[in-house]
């Protein structure tokens, strides 16, 4: 069992990149949570290490279609045994980063 803190950055807030995350940890059967500030999203996320690499993978490979990630960074932590996966209340921070989102088309 491993645990890893996975930062995210670029645009992923207001694209539906939480949910997508929220359905990708439960799609390989992982454990934590995943939360947003101003300056990205945080996963904490524990499962096999197989699991985990898959799951980052999916991260870039399938993240939802108006999401652009500019930077993952990924650190081993030691596990705590989470029960579950979920997403977290978004936190606030001092230091607002502009948003802009993607001109995507209607149909």
């Amino acid at each position: 069992m491993k645990r890893y803190l996975i930062e995210v950055r670029g645009l992923v807030e207001g694209v539906g990149f939480r949910p997508f995350v929220y359905r990708t940890a439960v799609k390989y059967g992982l454990k934590g949570y995943v939360r947003n500030d101003s300056t990205g999203v945080f996963i904490e996320v524990e499962g096999k290490e197989k699991e985990l690499n898959s799951f980052i993978q999916s991260l870039k490979d399938d993240k939802p279609r108006a999401s652009e990630i500019h930077f993952i960074n990924v650190k081993e932590l030691e596990p705590l045994g989470y029960d579950n996966f979920k997403i977290e209340k978004s936190s606030e921070s001092d230091e607002k980063l502009p948003v802009i989102p993607p001109d995507l088309g209607i149909c």
